[in-house]
């Protein structure tokens, strides 16, 4: 791959090495990059054996100098204090040359395995004042170094003290013949390598290494690219006559991405040095070995292992350093288990759930409004556990116990049924799940289905296979899913008359998932009258309340009290019901006489239930007469009941007169937002503008 500046935007500080780490460091003129690593693909090279498994241990340090654009304009400097070998450690960022690799040269990695590299920028800068100089010591001194301004242009009379600063007791090797600056520093435990420089120009460095524990040889070309891309050229000679016929090894920054996605922010097309890049690495012989970032953290990091003997696990524990970890664990906050989740494993989304009620209840909400938080926030909380795994029916109802406790039971029907379109909890699980079958049967390419399809379908039909014995609880379920999902997946197509090209469903989704798995319910004729695009949320929710006779009504609270009283609040003279509160009430009927004269025209003089189908039967439509109506209608159940609660609980009482002037505001406010050019008359007897 080419080099990328995005990995490295904090360099770690250079001077705090231990003994058995490496890190190559680069100056350049953009920002700083991982290096690159590439391995060739000879056949001479598959004696050599590989272990497969990387390394921390580091064996050299390379320092790259950038003086392209600057050429002689730099002055000497004094080395800063840079703190000693055996004090660094935690800040670097390795980049391993022991990764995956063709099989052609994968046996012999495991040799040059323990070679890694990192690329930040240098020492020091010469167009500092000496405050900042002073600024820049001491932070060295804490081991850490700032990459925006520490820059590396050390004269060759001063490498001396600056590798016995840095470097201590490692041996050291650069390419000042070859530039008067010094592109190229290479620095390596004597105690662990060996390194003879072969050749070098001012962007390589040709070594021979050895490995002195193992006496293994290879060649290493230390690569630091011109930022011209006619210089490269030059580059790209080198490295393609370069065949040894023995395992060799590039690290470097060759300023000059593979391809556009290893670009950040760059053209978006390939360009001409990109294309000769690529050829390069083809006529050498090339593979890319794509690792980078830091290693896995032996303190960190847990080994799990199931079926294995005492021995086999003890070995693998002393072989990798780990220890023993248990199920269940925790991925993206789900947790990963081959057993059912009991609650204990659910209690996070549960805990989550009951911190947003509590937090809730502190506000003084409508029905509306804690609705609306079902729905949006409430009911989104589960969705990504119930995608990837089967939640426990007992935890499902522990949670809609919740919803019903912040709202009240009964509202998980289906909107057109009468209910308020509340998701069930289980049936929404279900319709996730499915969407696995449908990785599974159209065969998409991922690890998790090529792995189900190899080691429990077997070739077998997914439609008639038996769930395995051996497979997990949550794939059991997935399983006992398919009579649901196999007609969302399959059309009987028989003669054609019941099949439709353009109309029948040949996705599916969640929806129609869902859909096929809810109870049947007969609709509501009123559904359109309750629920439609231009309502007003709260009205329209008591508008509900009100035709599925919900409202806690005098003569309802008596059958739970019997000495409430159950005299209208209105009127004193009736018993308050649904039907009388409404429409037989002396002061609801002077409402409803003030609104029908406004708009032109006369009662009817139904009774509520009979109202109610008729509206439902004639009032049907999205025109602005119509939404006029609908609107009306709420606005009025609306505003009758707000003055009746308002008589009941601050003792203040309104005249219908100016309860019928508020029913009229509200329908002209929402009426104002709705384009009437089309309909004068509407506009003209609501006072709205018609634009």
């Amino acid at each position: 791959m080419g080099c990328s500046s995005q990995a490295c935007m904090e360099p770690p500080p250079f001077g705090s090495l231990k003994d058995d780490e490496v890190i190559s460091t680069c100056n350049t003129e953009n920002e700083p990059s991982l290096c690159p690593t590439y391995l060739p693909n000879h056949d001479q090279c598959q004696d050599l054996s590989m272990e497969g498994v990387v390394d921390t241990s580091n064996k050299f340090a390379t320092l790259v100098e950038d003086s392209d654009s600057r050429n002689d304009q730099c002055n000497d400097v004094d080395p800063p204090s840079m703190a000693s070998p055996d004090q660094c450690n935690d800040h670097c960022t390795d980049v391993d040359s022991s990764t995956t690799a063709s099989p052609d040269h994968s046996l012999w990695q495991s040799k040059i395995k323990n070679i890694d590299g990192v690329i930040i920028k240098g020492l020091s800068s010469p167009t500092v004042s000496s405050n900042e100089k002073k600024k820049k010591k001491q932070t060295a001194k804490k081991g850490k170094v700032n990459s925006s301004q520490a820059k590396t242009r050390v004269r060759i009379n001063k490498i001396t003290l600056v590798a016995n600063s840095v470097f201590k007791d490692w041996d050291m090797t650069d390419n000042y013949s070859s530039h008067g600056l010094g592109r190229i520093w290479v620095s390596w435990d004597p105690r662990i390598l060996n390194i003879t420089k072969i050749s070098e120009t001012d962007q390589i460095i040709h070594c021979n290494a050895c490995i002195l524990d193992t006496n293994d040889q290879f060649r290493i070309f230390f690569v630091y690219g011109s930022n011209d891309d006619r210089l490269r050229k030059a580059l790209w000679q080198s490295m393609c006559s370069s065949q040894h016929g023995s395992p060799w090894i590039v690290l470097g920054d060759f300023n000059v991405s593979r391809s556009l996605g290893e670009s950040i922010g760059g053209c978006s097309r390939i360009s001409g040095a990109m294309e000769e890049f690529n050829d390069c690495l083809q006529a050498s012989e090339f593979d890319d070995l794509r690792f980078s970032g830091l290693l896995a953290n032996q303190d960190k990091s847990n080994i799990f292992t199931s079926g294995l003997s005492s021995t086999t696990n003890e070995q693998l524990i002393n072989l990798f350093g780990y220890t023993v970890g248990s199920l269940p664990i925790r991925y993206l906050g789900i947790p990963i288990i081959s057993t059912k989740l009991c609650l204990q494993d659910c209690s996070p989304l549960v805990d989550k759930v009951s911190g947003r009620l509590t937090s809730w209840m502190n506000h003084i909400l409508s029905y509306a409004d804690r609705l609306q938080l079902i729905i949006s926030v409430l009911s989104s909380l589960q969705v990504f556990w119930a995608s990837y795994v089967c939640l426990p029916i007992k935890i499902l109802k522990i949670i809609e116990h919740k919803f019903c406790s912040f709202l009240w039971k009964g509202v998980k029907d289906d909107s057109k049924g009468g209910g308020l379109g509340i998701k069930d909890l289980s049936s929404w699980n279900k319709a996730l799940m499915i969407r696995h079958l449908w990785i599974l049967i159209y065969g998409m390419n991922n690890l998790w289905s090529s792995w189900i399809k190899a080691y429990h379908l077997k070739g077998s039909n997914l439609w008639e296979v038996k769930a395995p014995s051996t497979c997990s609880w949550n794939l059991r379920k997935l399983l006992y899913l398919r009579p649901i999902a196999r007609p969302l997946f399959k059309h009987y197509i028989g003669n054609g008359s019941s099949t439709s090209l353009w109309f029948d469903n040949w996705h599916p989704d969640a929806s129609s998932a869902l859909a096929s798995l809810r109870a049947p319910h007969p609709l509501v004729p009123w559904f359109k009258l309750v629920w439609f695009p231009q309502n007003i949320p709260r009205m329209s929710f008591i508008l509900w309340m009100a035709v599925r006779g919900r409202l806690p009504t005098r003569d309802r609270i008596h059958k739970y009290d019997p000495r409430a009283v159950t005299t209208c609040v209105l009127c004193n003279s009736h018993l308050e019901s649904h039907a009388h509160l409404f429409f037989e009430c002396l002061f609801s009927r002077a409402i409803w006489t003030q609104l029908m004269n406004y708009y032109g025209t006369h009662w009817i003089g139904l009774c509520w239930n009979d109202f109610i189908a008729w509206a439902s039967t004639h009032w049907r439509g999205n025109t602005p007469v119509i939404v006029a109506k609908k609107l009306c209608l709420g606005a009025a159940i609306y505003h009758i009941w707000r003055e009746c609660n308002c008589h009941i609980f601050e003792g203040t009482k309104q005249t219908s007169l100016v309860v019928a002037r508020s029913i009229i505001d509200t329908i002209r406010c929402r009426l104002s937002s709705i384009n009437l050019k089309d309909h004068p008359l509407i506009a003209l007897n609501w006072n709205v503008n018609a634009n």
